[in-house]
């Protein structure tokens, strides 16, 4: 995230600061970028998500020389020049550009008991059969895969990675996405596919997917293979490795997406995705259009399930959020942030709940002392934005004759909610800039630089000695990451600690809870917490997350046992390392529903998640449920394949559920008369069932 704003105060620089108003469709990245000549005259293409009739964008895109690689309902991936930009938003058909430019995050065997996996594997009874993922599609979208490692590969060699697309890789690019580089199964299997995991994501997508649906096959001895054995051992796997540095995160996650669901359809299998990765960045609300796009992609068909890690901020104070006083102003102070070399933060509001607010920003010095402040502006009266559009106001601010600094606001409605976006390159470095607010309403900010990349708050000791009952503090509440993880349709995933004991690669017994502060079976104290920024319940579940022993890449590893403190890391073997974290528990529950769909493949998004929420367990820690920690409890992959499947029984309606163990009744018939469909023929002697019939004539 940090990139992104350091890219944005290079394009603050070029701007001629004035006090001017302007509106369009595109939002302070996109806008400042199109300021400076190389972009506004560059073929080069931006990734967008768009809103709008897709047979309209579908023309446009190609009038402007883009590039319309899917849609779901009216929510378009496409690729628009930098030079057409802003003619294309101009179209009257375009209805909402997404503006949310910002890169995203990377966030076996006592966990397979904490969360009752090893008795569906066993088909212990109820379950006629055991489930081991045979038949089902887990979808990894991460940081990178070690593909050779041989928790991936069958007993005779061969990969079960069927496809594996690198955002970033040379080679042949997949249609209709058109960049980075796939490969198949057969090119992994005869040695041409070069993808190579960064450095940078030190093992994580190989960890996340090895924990899924790893088979443990990699480790040298058979009872270490068993105990590496992830959850859906016997899954197919289609990889995506995400650029999680790009300011186009979102927007290649939700091509992502809708690639693996593609591959999935083309091997006619269900298919779960987990996505440990995710972005603090945002509305925290799931309005967004990459939301939008993966919730219509989630309900083309059923069979397909995406799992979310909520995130690791639970102990970081990054969110402030109060309501305003009518009479008195109230403020929160904000540090320059050399890293971006300005002053950036912004917030969310309902438009129900923030018309009658007020807000300015303040300049003061480094002892507390008061300097300047803007006059109080109005979403209304300042800035009206209109449905899917953005107004931006520049001025500069001064205390006499000084000048304090440069400022831009940009204010934005999409939907129901209000976005102002503050900019601000400052005279002076050491300075305070506050967010002042007065009236009534109330409103959401996230800020901190080092796990989004804006501008810190102001926490105590505040400086010069300063106190006041009107400054308001940052708080660790609604602490999840921000877009999918908060929308009703994904399984949202906190993290608890499973208490695992392992054995390093020198054979030693290591307990790692000793001394970290953490308590076995209770919530990570980093964990994100819920709700949603509109109060939606959120996470849905957690698991075991802590202290995971995964298989590893290879290249991570040999850097990990260079160091000596590092060795411990390694598990016994030395093909496998330790990790935590939500990243580390939402695969854990991503096999779980691969299990589920192994067992149900026609299950929809919507009967995994009741499934999941009915049949978690509570106990002393998690408290009475659902709660903002913990969701429901704590994921029972046994109980979860065992709960009761209420629908039609009968295969000769049109309704038949195949995978209902209780009959509901309410079965539906089409009848046929005389050859001819109705659905109003009321003399049952001339009817016959005919579940190939459907509906009226």
């Amino acid at each position: 995230m940090r990139k992104f704003f350091t890219l944005l105060v290079c394009l603050f620089l070029f701007i001629s600061f004035v006090q001017a108003q302007q509106y369009s469709k595109l939002g302070s990245y996109l806008s400042e970028r199109l300021k400076r000549v190389e972009f506004a005259q560059s073929d080069k293409r931006q990734a967008l998500l768009v809103k709008g009739n897709p047979e309209d964008i579908r023309r446009a895109v190609e009038q402007y020389q883009g590039i319309f690689k899917f849609n779901a309902k009216n929510v378009c991936s496409i690729e628009i020049p930098y030079k057409n930009l802003k003619a294309f938003s101009e179209e009257k058909y375009v209805e909402r550009i997404e503006n949310s430019f910002g890169p995203g995050q990377l966030l076996m065997d006592t966990a397979r008991v904490n969360n009752n996996i090893d008795k569906v594997h066993s088909g212990i009874a109820p379950l006629i059969q055991s489930y081991t993922g045979k038949n089902v599609v887990v979808g990894i979208i991460d940081g990178g895969i070690y593909f050779p490692h041989g928790d991936f590969r069958t007993t005779s060699g061969l990969t079960r990675i069927r496809n594996l697309w690198d955002q970033k890789g040379t080679g042949t690019a997949p249609a209709p996405y058109n960049y980075g580089a796939d490969w198949d199964s057969t090119a992994i299997n005869n040695g041409t596919c070069t993808h190579i995991p960064p450095s940078s994501d030190q093992g994580h997508g190989t960890n996340v997917a090895g924990i899924a649906a790893g088979n443990g096959l990699g480790a040298t001895t058979a009872p270490l293979k068993a105990q590496y054995k992830g959850v859906a051992y016997d899954a197919n796997l289609v990889v995506v490795r995400v650029d999680a540095a790009s300011p186009d995160f979102l927007q290649k996650m939700a091509d992502a997406v809708d690639y693996i669901y593609k591959k999935a359809d083309a091997l006619g299998m269900p298919c779960v995705i987990n996505t440990s990765v995710g972005t603090y960045y945002g509305s925290h609300d799931g309005h967004d259009l990459a939301t939008e796009i993966i919730e219509n992609l989630l309900c083309e068909k059923k069979g397909r399930v995406l799992v979310a890690a909520a995130g690791n901020a639970a102990d970081k104070r990054t969110h402030v959020s109060y309501p305003l006083n009518a009479t008195d102003s109230l403020f929160t102070w904000f540090k320059y942030n050399a890293s971006a070399g300005m002053v950036y933060f912004d917030f969310w509001a309902d438009t129900n709940n923030f018309k009658s607010a007020n807000f300015a920003i303040g300049c003061d010095n480094s002892s507390a002392v008061f300097l300047k402040r803007t006059k109080y502006y109005n979403i209304i009266t300042d800035f009206n934005p209109p449905q899917g559009g953005v107004v931006q106001l520049d001025d500069s601010l001064f205390n006499g004759i000084t000048k304090l600094g440069k400022y831009s606001i940009y204010a934005s409605l999409e939907g129901g909610t209000y976005h102002v976006e503050f900019v601000i390159i400052p005279t002076n470095t050491t300075y305070l800039w506050r967010l002042q607010t007065k009236g009534t309403g109330q409103f959401d900010l996230w800020a901190n630089k080092a796990l989004i990349g804006t501008s810190d708050m102001q926490f105590s000791p505040l400086p010069g000695g300063f106190s006041s009952t009107n400054y308001r503090f940052g708080d660790s509440l609604k602490t999840m990451v921000s877009s999918w993880q908060c929308s009703d349709k994904v399984i949202t995933v906190g993290n608890y600690s499973g208490g695992h004991i392992y054995s390093d690669v020198d054979g030693i017994s290591r307990n790692p809870l000793l001394g970290a502060g953490e308590v076995r079976q209770n919530l990570f104290p980093s964990s994100s917490w819920g709700p949603t920024r509109d109060g939606r319940q959120k996470p849905n579940i957690t698991a075991t997350g802590s202290t995971t022993i995964a298989t590893g890449d290879s290249f991570n590893i040999a850097l990990l046992l260079t160091a000596p403190a590092n060795r411990l890391k390694v598990g016994i073997g030395g093909k496998h390392n330790r990790n935590g974290g939500t990243s580390m528990a939402s695969p854990i529950v991503t096999g779980v529903v691969a299990l589920y769909l192994e067992k149900q493949p026609t299950a929809s998004y919507n009967e995994v998640m009741q499934a999941i929420q009915q049949t978690a367990k509570t106990d002393a820690f998690t408290g009475a449920a659902p709660n903002v920690k913990w969701g429901y409890g704590k994921i029972d992959a046994f109980k979860m394949l065992t709960v009761p499947v209420y629908g039609c029984k009968d295969p000769s309606s049109s309704n038949y559920n195949p995978a209902a163990t209780i009959d509901t009744g309410g079965c539906a018939y089409n009848y046929t008369w005389n050859g001819t469909k109705s659905n109003n023929w009321n003399d049952p002697l001339n009817w016959t069932p005919n579940p190939v019939c459907c509906g009226p004539n």
